[in-house]
Formats: structure tokens, C-alpha cells, sequence
């Protein structure tokens, strides 16, 4: 729901120029993740990519389908409040804490495998599971 200055509620309906806008503009997320996984997918067969970014646009890619296709879908309704009163979908949720670990050991291995420090990235990981 966005609230313009004067309180005017703009929420997407079935039907509404917003609600095609967000329906279309999903559609063209889904769209993109998978442009994206094909050509990390490529880029992973001539070996000038690693792991992480393929799964990493593969599970945002699959998450946002799911949430177009089963936007409705009570469980996917379902949101976590956090202690600061924001709320965040629940599958949102899940997405971070699939790929952020991925994403931290794709950062500690970014300077070459001889100095990357196993330690280092596991605490980085843990730490970040405690945060979110």
C-alpha cells in the first residue's frame, strides 16, 4: 500500500493501472532472473564463473516465481515481524538467508583461493544468521 501526502491509499487491485503495473512488472523480474541464470549458466560452461553467482540468480530467480504464481497462496501471504514493527514477506526471508551465505563466500574467495580463511567466512556467516 503506498499513502501519497494527503492519505490517499494507491493500493493494487485486480484491474487497477497499479495492479497491471506491479502484475507485468513481476512477470519482467521472473523474465530477467532467468535471462540471467542462462547467461551465468554459459558463462559457468566456459569456466569464467563460479558457483555462487549461478545459484545465487537461480534461487532469487525461483524465489520470485514462486511469489507471482502463488502470490495468494496463504502461506506465502504470511509476513515476519521484526522487533522494529517493519514487516518483510516471509519468503523474502528465506531468500536472504539462502543466498547471503553464498554471496559472503563468494566475497572472502574474492581475492584468491590461497587467502581465503575458512574461519573468517564461517564467523561472517554465523554472524549474519544472528542478525537477520
Amino acid at each position: 500500500v503506498m499513502q501519497l501526502g494527503s492519505g490517499i491509499d494507491l493500493k493494487p487491485t485486480e484491474g487497477s493501472f497499479l495492479g497491471a503495473c506491479k502484475y507485468w512488472l513481476q512477470w519482467a523480474m521472473v523474465l530477467l532472473f532467468a535471462l540471467f541464470f542462462t547467461f551465468y549458466f554459459v558463462q559457468r560452461v566456459r569456466g569464467t564463473c563460479k558457483w555462487e553467482v549461478l545459484y545465487v540468480s537461480g534461487v532469487a530467480g525461483l524465489i520470485n516465481l514462486v511469489t507471482v504464481l502463488f502470490e495468494e497462496y496463504e502461506p506465502l501471504s504470511f509476513s515476519v515481524e521484526g522487533t522494529s514493527g517493519k514487516r518483510s514477506p516471509w519468503l523474502r526471508y528465506m531468500g536472504w538467508c539462502c543466498t547471503c551465505p553464498v554471496l559472503l563466500v563468494h566475497l572472502c574467495n574474492l581475492a584468491g583461493e590461497e587467502t581465503f580463511d575458512a574461519n573468517r567466512a564461517m564467523m561472517l556467516i554465523i554472524e549474519l544468521n544472528l542478525m537477520v
